[in-house]
């Protein structure tokens, strides 16, 4: 006999069968479920930092990483003065959603088949 149960309903029944077994649920699975995947820049994989960041990554021009920056990339960005730090990863899904043809062309153009062209 072959029985498919989501873990909530065998939670469930564990609880109803073996109450003093399962009295105590670890807070990590009920904090799981609720949680999300974060989505957003983490910061904590390849960091840019700077314009010329941006420019040797991308391999545009300085206008153009410039202007990437006040746009589409700005949520890849964070800012204090004249200091810029860019969460590469996050940068390239803004660039997949974002980015123009021509510039997805200019990628796949640079980096080869490796990168993914949508």
């Amino acid at each position: 006999m072959l029985v498919q149960l989501t873990v909530s309903d065998l939670v469930g029944i564990l609880k109803k069968e073996f109450p003093k077994l399962v009295e105590k649920e670890p807070k990590s699975v009920e904090k799981a479920e609720e949680q999300s995947p974060k989505e957003g820049p983490t910061f904590t994989g390849r960091l840019l930092y700077g314009i010329h960041g941006i420019e040797s990554f991308f391999n545009v021009s300085h206008r153009t990483a410039q202007e990437w920056k006040n746009t589409w990339l700005k949520p890849a960005i964070k800012q204090n003065g004249r200091k810029i730090v860019t969460d590469a990863a996050f940068a390239l899904i803004l660039f997949e959603k974002n980015g123009t043809e021509k510039a997805k062309g200019h990628m796949q153009k640079v980096y080869g088949k490796n990168y993914r062209k949508k």
